[in-house]
């Protein structure tokens, strides 16, 4: 597929967003069009990245993650990851700037827009692995221990997939259900 569009270099050194240009050139249908504006507000240390809160179908917790630790990756992420979706696109591009200017002071939660938490919804896993998350299990009112487990094995191995976070069920120290994965089947069409 990539060789219909892709002339003067190879695949393997192509950057993703020369990938994705391609591909919006090549197929524009593969594109959702829309414009993003940028939150105005500025972003505190946490930032609610999944949860009941944006209808997540899975989760019964909430996910906080530190603004403060998340520049670095922000930036990475801006270079490997691509969206059809010109709002998502955008915001993924733009949060780096957003994080880089999170107030640390500040412990107010910091809800996303949708096209950000779009593009950082399925990141949430990885936050708790590196140990920048909190979950907030509405059961007990408190936040969950649990996800330590994770963080050490983490560092231990640095496998994410032998840790307890790729379990199609979570659940905190007293056996809540914090997430499960829906059996919703995939259709084609």
């Amino acid at each position: 597929m990539f060789g219909l569009f892709r002339k003067k270099k190879q695949l393997s050194e192509m950057t993703v967003k020369e990938v994705m240009g391609a591909l919006h050139a090549k197929y524009p249908i593969l594109v959702t069009k829309g414009i993003y504006e940028p939150p105005t507000h500025r972003c505190s240390r946490w930032i609610l990245v999944s949860g009941p809160f944006y209808r997540d179908t899975d989760y019964n917790c909430s996910i906080l993650v530190d603004a403060t630790q998340m520049y670095d990756w922000a930036v990475k992420n801006t270079t490997s990851v691509g969206y059809s979706d010109e709002r998502t696109e955008a915001a993924k591009d733009f949060f780096p700037e957003w994080v880089k200017e999170a107030d640390s002071e500040d412990e107010t939660v910091t809800l996303l827009d949708e096209s950000m938490h779009d593009a950082l919804k399925d990141w949430d896993i990885d936050f708790i692995t590196f140990g920048w998350a909190k979950v907030w299990c509405p059961e007990c009112k408190n936040f969950t221990g649990v996800f330590e487990k994770v963080q050490d094995e983490f560092q231990r191995t640095q496998d994410k997939l032998k840790c307890i976070s790729f379990l199609p069920e979570w659940n905190c120290e007293l056996g809540h259900v914090l997430r499960k994965e829906s059996d919703e089947p995939i259709r084609f069409f």
